[in-house]
């Protein structure tokens, strides 16, 4: 059983971890373990071999979650043959002062 971290740091911010929650909730689960995963710079390699072992789902459903994650602006992917590379993003506070 994977278990979420105990340690707040280890999870997204509230308000990204709410617009996950809220709008694609199916892929909230991948979301807090990326950023679980992530690396000084908001970034992680997957090999796409261990998608299964580490995520604990198929490849086709981890895309498909990851693919959500895009749309709601919260990741870039790079896919590459055998791997996949993954880029947490920031909001752009502007932006988002703007549409308040």
């Amino acid at each position: 059983m994977i278990k979420f971290p105990q340690n707040e740091s280890l999870l997204p911010p509230y308000a990204y971890l709410m617009q996950v929650l809220l709008h694609c909730p199916i892929s909230a689960f991948i979301y807090v373990q990326l950023w679980k995963d992530k690396n000084k710079e908001n970034k992680l390699v997957i090999h796409k071999d261990e998608i299964q072992n580490t995520y604990l789902i198929s490849r086709t459903r981890f895309k498909n979650n990851l693919q959500n994650l895009v749309r709601e602006g919260l990741i870039n992917i790079d896919e590459r043959p055998s791997t996949l590379e993954i880029e947490l993003l920031d909001w752009n506070d502007e932006v988002y002062e703007l549409a308040s």
